[in-house]
């Protein structure tokens, strides 16, 4: 179950207003539109506003939080998180470049933040990855145990074992397991989870963004999606796309 499911809409673009699975009517709405130092990086000065305005809500709740330059709004929300949690993270890139501007917060290495600074964070599942991408990013980060990514339009899982996922033990950890999907994975998970939706997870005949797209169907995801819900504790639910 969800804890909450009160909604708020975040306006970074302008772009989102439009977006069709937008509520027309969200319980809380913050508009950033116009502010400098947002647009897939987040500056200092923005960073603490935005911040302090979320504070005043919390982070349980639906999210929906613009398109994919803004993605980085879910690490604000993972950050006032105040217990043991788990990230299941939807997504077509994995998130988890390192900074390249002096440790600025990005919509490209987020997730990395929050698996290196958040001691809250103990797991990371993620899901809908191009692997090519992934790989990229390795080694992964110690509390990524779960990536299922696809190759040439096939699902391929990158599993933790005893070993480290990184270059070197990728033939170990790259399996066709299409049958062993998140929710077999997620039934031994015992924390609380925190989801979040890129949506550009997506193959591009069910939507359709300005970042590379997925293979997953809406119906897949949205299969997937209402059966965490329903099985495990959700403390929130982030969307963009």
């Amino acid at each position: 179950m969800i804890r909450s499911e009160e909604t708020t809409l975040i306006n970074m673009s302008n772009e989102c207003l439009d977006f069709p699975y937008i509520p027309k009517n969200p319980d809380v709405y913050l508009n950033y539109y116009g502010m400098n130092g947002i647009n897939c990086y987040l500056d200092d000065e923005a960073r603490g506003k935005i911040s302090k305005d979320l504070m005043n809500y919390g982070p349980e709740g639906i999210h929906y939080i613009d398109n994919g330059n803004y993605h980085y709004l879910s690490l604000l929300y993972l950050e006032m998180i105040e217990e043991d949690f788990a990230l299941v993270l939807y997504d077509n890139h994995p998130d988890m470049k390192p900074p390249a501007f002096g440790g600025i917060t990005s919509c490209g290495g987020w997730v990395l933040e929050a698996a290196e600074n958040i001691g809250h964070l103990k797991r990371i599942y993620m899901i809908g990855m191009e692997a090519g991408l992934v790989e990229e990013v390795m080694p992964l980060h110690s509390k990524v145990c779960y990536v299922k990514c696809y190759e040439f339009g096939q699902w391929k899982i990158y599993q933790r074992g005893s070993d480290i996922i990184d270059k070197t033990t990728k033939s170990t950890f790259l399996n066709d397991l299409s049958n062993m999907d998140i929710l077999e994975v997620l039934a031994d998970e015992t924390l609380p989870l925190a989801l979040s939706l890129d949506l550009d997870a997506l193959a591009l005949s069910d939507f359709s963004c300005q970042w590379s797209q997925g293979i997953l169907t809406a119906k897949e995801m949205e299969k997937q999606v209402r059966e965490i819900i329903k099985e495990h504790e959700v403390i929130m639910l982030d969307v963009c796309g």
